[in-house]
């Protein structure tokens, strides 16, 4: 059943088992890199805040630009801290899943 499913969709799209395969695996591949990348840029992100501290809080918020940016940086590290971990889960879970198996 499964087998005829996939002979379905590959000849409705005029492809040889050998070319579905790699269309197949480049796909594979990208979405691990994509998840990877995306992993990384959150790491990086975590890692520029720790640096940052909270020396925002230090400003003159008497400043209205002072006190704008501090505003949406306290906004942005408030959410950041707390769906990240699980955003790292997920891509983790995500690279792990899309790794070449054999």
């Amino acid at each position: 059943m499964l087998n005829e499913n996939i002979r379905a969709l590959r000849t409705s799209k005029g492809l040889s088992q050998e070319e579905f395969a790699r269309a197949r695996e480049s796909k594979r591949r990208a979405l691990r890199v994509l998840c990877i990348a995306i992993a990384a840029v959150i790491a990086l992100s975590l890692i520029a805040l720790v640096a940052i501290g909270d020396s925002y809080l230090e400003w003159d918020f008497s400043n209205p630009e002072y006190a704008a940016a501090g505003t949406m940086l306290h906004g942005f590290e408030w959410v950041f801290v707390r769906v990240a971990p699980f955003a790292l889960l997920v891509l983790a879970t995500g690279a792990i899943v899309t790794r070449k198996k054999g």
